[in-house]
């Protein structure tokens, strides 16, 4: 899986000029895994002032999106697949996700809106940096949940963050609504 900078670039080479794309990387190319956390953390913060200068905010939070899809690991969503496949309706399956822990085990439903609460921020090394990672970021989680969610269901869900640990958020909270 490529580094969540490698996944960003290719997002914002994707969605904008090649001029607005250099306006909005900067200077953070020598940005690595074997940089130090804090500068990453550093460069990131950057690169998300450099994306709210250069684009709208739609377009903002779609490219940060973009990045939290490619991320996640195909291994994972054949497991939830699986499971939703041996299950008879969407009361069992968000129960069998539930069972299993996944995410924490702190999701529900309420007919076809599912709850998402993550018990802490599983995104790479925040954690460490707790507190100095822009909100913006947070948009790269969404993104995986609707990649996630997206791909189990096999059609297009709507995905809301409503807070998250970063934005000073006891819980990462998603708001999944499905198609009728």
């Amino acid at each position: 899986m490529k580094e969540w900078f490698e996944r960003f670039k290719e997002s914002v080479d994707e969605n904008v000029s090649s001029d607005c794309a250099r306006k909005i990387m900067g200077n953070c190319e020598e940005f690595h895994i074997a940089c130090p956390i804090s500068k990453r953390v550093k460069n990131i913060n950057e690169l998300m002032k450099n994306l709210d200068n250069s684009v709208d905010r739609e377009m903002s939070i779609e490219i940060i999106e973009q990045c939290g899809r490619k991320c996640i690991d195909n291994s994972i969503i054949h497991k939830v697949k699986e499971i939703k496949n041996s299950c008879e309706n969407i009361d069992s399956f968000i129960n069998k996700l539930r069972e299993i822990k996944f995410a924490g085990g702190d999701i529900h439903n309420h007919g076809n809106v599912i709850y998402l609460n993550y018990p802490q921020c599983y995104c790479e090394w925040v954690d460490e940096e707790k507190g100095k990672m822009p909100a913006a970021y947070c948009n790269c989680s969404k993104g995986w949940v609707k990649q996630l969610f997206e791909n189990v269901i096999d059609k297009e869900v709507k995905v809301e963050l409503i807070c998250s640990i970063i934005q000073g958020g006891d819980k990462c909270r998603f708001r999944i609504y499905l198609p009728e």
